[in-house]
């Protein structure tokens, strides 16, 4: 029943039902255009990479002064951390 319904549809639908074959060769660049996006996928990835590597250079380099008053200025305040030690 489903078979012969299949081939009674495929008969009635004619050129719809033929295969997409892409025109002035559209479709030949596929493998090209994804090679392209690789490509700048991983460029961008070496570029955070890198940036990254950067800043955690500069941050080694910090005097310990500088780490101490960034630390100050990042924690809320009242926050201390004997208090929590003794409880």
């Amino acid at each position: 029943f489903g078979g012969s319904m299949a081939k009674k549809q495929a008969k009635e639908g004619g050129a719809e039902d033929a295969e997409f074959a892409p025109k002035d060769g559209a479709g030949l660049d596929d493998e090209d255009t994804l090679a392209e996006e690789e490509r700048l996928d991983a460029e961008a990835g070496e570029s955070k990479k890198e940036k990254e590597i950067s800043r955690l250079e500069e941050e080694a380099d910090l005097p310990i002064e500088e780490v101490l008053r960034r630390m100050q200025e990042g924690a809320p305040a009242g926050d201390d951390d004997e208090e929590e030690e003794e409880a």
